[in-house]
């Protein structure tokens, strides 16, 4: 019997092992290919039983997982736009600027730290 969720799971499962002798993480492939053969048995019951509409939403699981969790750190953490020299000197957060605020670009460079810290102690 046909069964693509098992083939999907094989390639990726294959991969993953290839992954773990590559970095030489042996226990780590012993893991693997028992999920393969575990995951891939437990795959073809289903699509031997006429539910491989059941297979693939068992793949599905840990795909929708990781979107759904991706999204909420972004939301939580939300997008960090500063730089990472501006996070070094320990300047305050650069605000977004409003519709009137937005200014031409210019060629200027911004300061360093060291040139940011040369102005603040001759103030």
């Amino acid at each position: 019997m046909d069964c693509p969720p098992v083939y999907a799971y094989a390639i990726f499962m294959i991969a993953l092992g290839l992954y773990d002798i590559y970095m030489g993480s042996f226990p780590s492939l012993a893991r693997t290919l028992f999920y393969l053969i575990f995951g891939g048995i437990l795959l073809w019951i289903l699509c031997a039983a006429g539910m491989g509409f059941a297979a693939w939403g068992l793949l599905a699981v840990p795909v929708i997982f990781y979107i759904f969790l991706f999204a909420i750190i972004i939301f939580q953490k939300g997008f960090d736009i500063q730089s990472e020299e501006h996070k070094r000197c320990g300047a305050p957060p650069v605000p977004a600027p409003s519709c009137e605020q937005k200014e031409e670009p210019t060629c200027e460079e911004e300061p360093t730290c060291e040139e940011e810290e040369e102005t603040c102690e001759s103030e």
